[in-house]
């Protein structure tokens, strides 16, 4: 199984290379040699829109900056050229299965959607037709303690853009699923949830997640205290 990161304040993992996804709450590397499964909004062809989530567990109170999913052209050029930018940013309450609120092609609403927007994407680290499609997630704040599954889905018409994929990895995980609600695709995985490794081959889907845990009131409280002390040492010289 795929290891989550579980933030503190004072631990979070440092930065990859600038040629890996980075991830300092959260990283889940695909093998870039490794096969490729439907992660894309297609407005010109609804019922084929299909999406890869993944489990991520947050140890406490999150703020996000962004997330990222790695990604390959069908055709070189297409995505790259940066005419794609936009993402479906989608975060649900995880208790066992997806919810069956957390959707594609449109916004997911419902008691366990604890965020929903099309969010500013860009693409960045491109390597011959692989890049990182980067999801702004600053909307994201105080996200409480507990366990999600995040997804981040690129907005591309095919016959515009064409079609790209999530990197995928024959790493065992048992924290990828994915949907393809209109069912158009006709996956195994059906038109609500499966997991990964029972739609293809594929196991586990890339993705990266930046941010910084939220101080707790505690710690904010003896930061102030020793301001405070500051304040009054400063004034007494």
């Amino acid at each position: 199984m795929k290891k989550l990161a579980i933030i503190s304040a004072f631990s979070v993992l440092g930065a990859m290379a600038s040629a890996q996804l980075t991830g300092n709450l959260y990283l889940a590397q695909a093998n870039d040699t490794g096969g490729n499964f439907v992660n894309q909004e297609f407005g010109d062809f609804p019922t084929f829109t299909t999406g890869i989530g993944n489990v991520v567990t947050f140890g406490s109170a999150v703020n996000l900056t962004d997330v990222q999913i790695r990604m390959t052209e069908a055709a070189a050029g297409t995505w790259i050229s940066g005419g794609v930018n936009q993402a479906r940013l989608t975060i649900s309450v995880f208790s066992g299965t997806p919810s069956v609120n957390h959707t594609f092609g449109a916004a997911s609403v419902g008691g366990d959607i604890a965020y929903s927007a099309i969010v500013n994407a860009s693409i960045t680290n491109v390597t011959n037709k692989i890049f990182n499609f980067v999801g702004d997630a600053t909307g994201v704040t105080n996200l409480a303690a507990g366990t999600y599954l995040v997804s981040l889905t690129g907005i591309a018409d095919f016959g515009v853009r064409g079609q790209s994929f999530q990197q995928a990895s024959l790493a065992q995980a048992s924290d990828s699923w994915a949907r393809n609600p209109g069912g158009g695709f006709g996956l195994p995985i059906g038109t609500n949830w499966g997991m990964l490794s029972a739609a293809t081959t594929f196991r586990e889907a890339s993705m990266g997640i930046n941010g910084a845990a939220v101080p707790e009131p505690a710690t904010m409280a003896i930061l102030g205290l020793g301001v405070a002390a500051l304040a009054r040492r400063r004034a007494r010289k």
